[in-house]
């Protein structure tokens, strides 16, 4: 036991059990909490797709990566070696991958689906969707149960004892698993995930510290562990890197595919894989490096406690032990509630309510799906307190069934590969025969074939019945419905391969569109490797002359290229078309090419070591991340490839200090440099997606658009599409129409002032709103008082005609009960008026009431100009002389009264006319109204 070294009451409430403790407490707060109000079975199933990526990756993650997982996988580095991690990990990151590019964004066409049985039975009918419900159920079944005991084992650990870890924790986790679904259990992952992430690097990190280091684990370990080809069982791991990679053995079980369907969008699909596939590299590093560890820590180490388990109790200090199990019980906990819940709504949506569907029966899923979570847990917590060891095999033999049948007919009715249901329906039956007699006959050590077989068979047959009952192979488009033939054609093929070479006409506009996109310092860069070639200084430096000579050759060679950077004005027109392509080439020759060469001649020097990392960081901040890959692999191999022609056979001898150095070097240099590379691409790419987004989104400010707003905006369109038509067209170089004063060609108008301006128009929208705010608030809302509309308006049209010796034709018949703040309301009124004695010529003005919708002033014979109109409530008018500010509080000031000021015009010869209408809201009220305003 770990934590047994004290007595029962010291044990139990030590630092190390508080924090289990208070790991299980938060679980089931957060599992509880999160899974409140759920309403449907498709809320219950994928919270109506509410995660963003960030929570959809460490979900998968905590489901994917098991407990048994890390307790076998370390174990198996002392027992099989390296190739274990290697083989599964790597596998399952390449499945990952290829969901990313191939198959994950075309599952959001399959959006009214919640389960894998959905998407079957979406593209099959018929039975498929209860085939594929059996075969996930008992899939996620046997991994629920297999989860289950490894929290006995870790409780076991913990001296609490194997059966009531068991039964605890189960009851836990089905608790809240039944209550809030995937929310519960995905709000419950992230948490999970994160506690795993942050516990395996210091778990590993102590034991490499324990052991001497990276340098001395890899040093000391025997060199059976690092075997790859050469291995005894190189047949066996073959075949499971196939199952798990090429035909995704590792991603079709009904909780991973869950995950995908509870992707929104394709790029959000595309990211999360992304990022997974890292994460599973990332995994596999650590792993293998803490079974190695395992070797040198307790080489004699033979007992029945996992592996990890006493890495973690000789190398870790009391607190860290507790928050090491913690990270164990948690990736345990995620694997077991995924696939719990996935058993419980897979044995309902994909197998009870399809067949009570047929039988002519209702049932309410929601209900039911709680009632088979709660059985199923109760079954598996049975099941795993019966300790059974042998669950794992059940998993592989679920897997050996599940993986070959469903493969091919899911990704290629997801490709868009037309649904034939007798294709599949006889595909599965030969599968499953040949699965059996390949069972019988291969031997025990060969066991792993038998899904590739599997595989393979169903393959053949179901693509090959397709072909024959369709006469080729028909593609559909499931979102237009559309149908075609597709056959290979040779000239096809060959048009798809012809784009992929690098023509020189390709390499000159690759070159031109990424310098377009993201500049290229030609001075900055050529003065510096000026400098850097002409004066020699240490690293130069060389005790043999043939190689020294060669340094000068090569010095000499790179300063000229550069010195022609610096005086590119003055080449000819012609040429500036080469521009860019001659500016890559330059870096290639400056940067990779040249340092690979100079740390072949000096035979990995310190100087030229650390000269390859300063190589890498430098050409990534100079190109974009693409180009960096590229110029990176071509200039080492052509470095590698003149070494061995000028001077002769590469006889590189590095001793291991060295070459893990540069491997070291190498390997995190390039991390960093892509990681910020990309990061800077996405930057600039967010600015423009935001800004093509924003463009018309600004245009509008409420209902009504500031005219401020609308040329700032239109300015902004014009910008954008001149931007994109410069950088998305062939670059003509040409130096007569290229000028340098004008920035909104540039990448520079883009980063500072398209994104100023978008910031000042997304605040302006709000100006209006909280100017209506303020005055309700503190002008108008103190003033208010129930008065007639008629008695106002009769006060407001004596004092106006007699302060300003203006004639109004008013008609004050119509009346009725208003809420107003009578000097406001002179103040709009009184504005308007203004505004139209302003225009007037020999017409007068009439002002009239019409019930139950407010005040109209109109101006006959006369129309005020369009542009006059837009501009009427501006609060900041463009022309100088435009005098409508009160117009603007007069409208803001009846908007507070919760009714609208309005301008109707028509300049038609002989219906000209322009009218105000003054929108007051009835106070809808009985109270007797006073017969003078307030």
């Amino acid at each position: 036991m770990l934590f047994s070294q004290h007595a029962w009451a010291v044990n139990y409430l030590s630092l190390d059990y508080l924090i289990v403790y208070a790991f299980l407490l938060i679980t089931l707060i957060i599992g509880l909490r999160a899974g409140r109000g759920i309403k449907d079975i498709r809320e219950y199933a994928n919270a109506n797709r509410m995660f963003g990526t960030g929570a959809l990756v460490l979900t998968w993650l905590a489901t994917d990566i098991a407990g048994e997982t890390i307790l076998d996988m370390t174990g198996s580095v002392r027992t099989a070696g390296i190739i274990q991690p290697l083989t599964v990990f790597g596998g399952v990151a390449i499945a990952v991958l290829l969901q990313a590019l191939v198959f994950a964004p075309r599952f959001t066409q399959f959006s009214n689906c919640i389960t894998m049985g959905d998407v079957m039975g979406a593209l099959y009918k018929g039975p498929s969707q209860v085939i594929t419900g059996v075969l996930g159920f008992l899939a996620a079944l046997c991994i629920a149960g297999m989860e289950l005991t490894v929290m006995g084992i870790l409780s076991e650990s913990l001296g609490i004892g194997f059966h009531f870890g068991v039964w605890v924790g189960g009851l836990l986790l089905v608790l809240y698993t039944t209550h809030g679904g995937i929310k519960s259990v995905a709000f419950t992952d992230v948490f999970q995930g994160l506690v795993l992430f942050a516990v395996l690097p210091i778990i590993t990190v102590a034991a490499l510290k324990q052991a001497g280091g990276i340098k001395q684990v890899l040093l000391q370990v025997p060199t059976t562990q690092l075997r790859l080809l050469n291995h005894p069982q190189a047949s066996y791991y073959t075949a499971l890197f196939l199952s798990l990679s090429v035909f995704q053995f590792s991603v079709i079980d009904p909780a991973l595919m869950q995950r995908i369907l509870m992707g929104r969008t394709k790029q959000q699909l595309r990211n999360q894989f992304f990022i997974v596939a890292v994460c599973l590299l990332a995994l596999m590093v650590a792993l293998s490096l803490l079974g190695l560890s395992s070797i040198v820590l307790l080489p004699d180490e033979n007992t029945n406690v996992p592996i990890v388990l006493r890495i973690i109790d000789h190398v870790l200090p009391i607190g860290l032990k507790g928050l090491a199990l913690a990270g164990l019980i948690a990736i345990t906990m995620a694997t077991f509630d995924s696939f719990l819940h996935a058993a419980g709504l897979t044995l309902i949506h994909d197998v009870i309510h399809p067949v009570c569907k047929r039988l002519g029966n209702t049932i309410d899923e929601l209900k039911w799906v709680r009632y088979a979570t709660v059985c199923i847990g109760m079954a598996v917590i049975v099941i795993g307190s019966m300790r059974a060891d042998n669950l794992y095999n059940f998993v592989l033999l679920s897997y050996k069934f599940t993986g070959p049948l469903l493969a091919f007919p899911l990704f290629a009715g997801v490709l868009g590969l037309r649904p034939d249901q007798k294709a599949f329906y006889v595909a599965s039956g030969v599968t499953m025969a040949v699965i059996l007699l390949t069972e019988w006959w291969l031997p025990v050590l060969q066991d792993r074939w038998v899904s590739v077989v599997g595989v393979v068979t169903n393959g053949i047959v179901f693509l090959g019945i397709h072909a024959i009952r369709n006469r080729g192979f028909s593609v559909v488009n499931l979102t237009s419905s559309k149908e075609y033939l597709w056959r290979p054609h040779r000239a096809g093929i060959w048009t798809q391969l012809k784009k992929w070479l690098p023509t020189p006409q390709r390499i000159v506009h690759y070159s031109q569109k990424q310098v377009a996109h993201y500049g290229a310092p030609y001075a900055l860069f050529g003065v510096f490797c000026c400098v850097n070639y002409l004066f020699p200084y240490f690293m130069w430096e060389h005790d043999a002359p043939a190689s020294y000579n060669l340094m000068l050759y090569l010095r000499t060679l790179g300063a000229l290229a550069c010195g022609l950077l610096l005086v590119r004005e003055k080449w000819p027109q012609s040429l500036l078309l080469y521009l860019p392509t001659f500016w890559h080439l330059t870096l290639l020759y400056c940067l990779p090419f040249t340092s690979t060469v100079m740390f072949l001649l000096t035979q990995g020097s310190v100087e030229w070591l650390i000269n390859v990392a300063l190589t890498i960081m430098f050409l990534i901040v100079l190109v974009d991340w693409m180009s960096f890959i590229i110029l990176t692999v071509l200039g080492v191999t052509l470095g590698f490839l003149f070494y061995k022609l000028a001077i002769g056979p590469i006889n590189l001898q590095l001793d291991f200090s060295t070459g893990y150095l540069l491997v070291y070097t190498c390997l995190f240099s390039t991390l960093i440099a892509l990681l910020f590379a990309r990061r800077k691409e996405q930057h600039f790419s967010a600015k423009l997606r935001d800004i093509q987004e924003q463009q018309y989104a600004v245009r509008q400010v409420g209902d009504f658009p500031h005219p401020a707003t609308e040329r700032i905006a239109t300015m902004i369109d014009r910008q954008v599409q001149e931007f994109l038509l410069v950088h998305n067209q062939k670059t003509t170089y040409n130096t007569e129409t290229r000028q340098q004063d004008e920035p909104h060609t540039g990448p520079d108008c883009l980063h500072y002032f398209f994104p100023t301006a978008l910031a000042v128009l997304k605040q302006g929208t709000h100006i209006n709103k909280h100017l209506i705010e303020v005055m309700t608030e503190e002008y108008i809302a103190p003033h208010l008082a129930l008065s007639s509309l008629q008695a106002c308006m009769a006060t407001i049209v004596t004092a106006y005609a007699a302060g300003y010796q203006q004639e109004i034709d008013a008609d004050l018949s119509e009346d009725y009960p208003i809420y107003t703040s009578f000097n406001h309301l002179q103040y709009a009124i009184v504005h308007v008026l203004q505004f139209l004695h302003a225009h007037h010529l020999e017409e007068q003005v009439r002002l009239w009431i019409a019930r139950q919708e407010g005040v109209h002033i109109k101006l006959s014979g006369q129309a005020v100009s369009f542009s006059l109109v837009q501009e009427l409530f501006s609060l900041f008018p463009l022309k100088e002389k435009t005098q409508n500010m009160g117009l603007a509080i007069s409208r803001l000031l009846i908007e507070a009264h919760g009714g609208h000021l309005l301008c109707k015009t028509c300049s038609v010869p002989g219906q000209a006319y322009t009218e105000f209408v003054l929108v007051i809201p009835p106070a809808n009220m009985k109270a007797q109204v006073s017969t003078e305003p307030t």
